[in-house]
C-alpha cells in the first residue's frame, strides 16, 4: 500500500519535482490567450478597413451616378429647348443655359454649347445669319 500511494503522490506532486513546470505553463496559457486575442483583433481590423472601403466605394459611385444624372438632365433639357424653338439666337441661348446651371457648379462639366448641323451647300447662308446676330466678320474655317 506505500508503495501504491507513493507512485499515487509522484503523479499528483509532478510540479514539486519540476517547479519550473507551473510558470512554464502559465507562460504557454498567457501566450496562447494572447496570439487569439492579437488574431482576434486583427481580423476586427481588416473587417473595419473593408467596411470602410466598401462605404467610400459607395459614396464615390453615387457621387458619380448623381453627377452623371445631372449632366444628362442638362442636356436632356438643351435638346428640349431646340425641339421646341429651332430659331434661338446666341442671346437667349445664354440665358437659358445660365439657369440651368445656376451657382455655377457643374460638377463634372465645364458648360453647355451647342452647333447646329448644316450641309456644306448651306455654309454661306448659316455665315449669314451669323454676321447678322454677332460679328460681322464671322467666318466658318
Amino acid at each position: 500500500m506505500d508503495r501504491a500511494l507513493l507512485i499515487r503522490v509522484e503523479k499528483q506532486a509532478w510540479f514539486h519535482r519540476y517547479p519550473r513546470g507551473w510558470p512554464l505553463l502559465l507562460f504557454l496559457l498567457v501566450a496562447v490567450g494572447t496570439i487569439l486575442s492579437v488574431v482576434a483583433i486583427e481580423r476586427a481590423e481588416a473587417e473595419r478597413r473593408q467596411l470602410e472601403l466598401d462605404r467610400n466605394i459607395t459614396e464615390i459611385a453615387s457621387g458619380l451616378q448623381r453627377r452623371a444624372s445631372e449632366n444628362i438632365a442638362i442636356l436632356r433639357a438643351g435638346a428640349a429647348l431646340f425641339a421646341a424653338n429651332n430659331q434661338l439666337t446666341p442671346q437667349e441661348f445664354r440665358e437659358i443655359v445660365s439657369g440651368l446651371y445656376s451657382g455655377k457648379h457643374y460638377h463634372g462639366s465645364m458648360g453647355m454649347g451647342w452647333a447646329p448641323w448644316w450641309r456644306a451647300d448651306q455654309v454661306d447662308q448659316f455665315q449669314a445669319a451669323i454676321r447678322k446676330i454677332t460679328t460681322p466678320d464671322y467666318t466658318v474655317h
